[in-house]
């Protein structure tokens, strides 16, 4: 079950494309989901937390995406 899957440092950073520093001060920042600490010193995420973030960013990059709102303009100038 995809809920119960659990990933360390390395898949996360190959997952987000970005190093393992940034993962952690993300963490830290409260930026992204926080990982499960199953004993001091030994952290893994739930994969399913990680996709629904990415999902929701993703959808939130989109709104605010001002080439996205250039290009739908330019369609809608081109439609009239």
């Amino acid at each position: 079950n995809e809920n119960d899957v659990l990933i360390d440092i390395n898949a996360v950073s190959k997952l987000l494309g970005c190093h393992k520093n940034t993962i952690w001060k993300m963490r830290d920042r409260g930026e992204m989901p926080p990982p499960i600490e199953l004993r001091p010193r030994l952290y893994r995420w739930r994969l399913s937390d990680l996709k629904a973030w990415i999902s929701k960013k993703q959808c939130r990059a989109l709104k605010t995406d001002p080439m996205r709102s250039k290009l739908s303009r330019k369609a809608k100038k081109r439609g009239q």
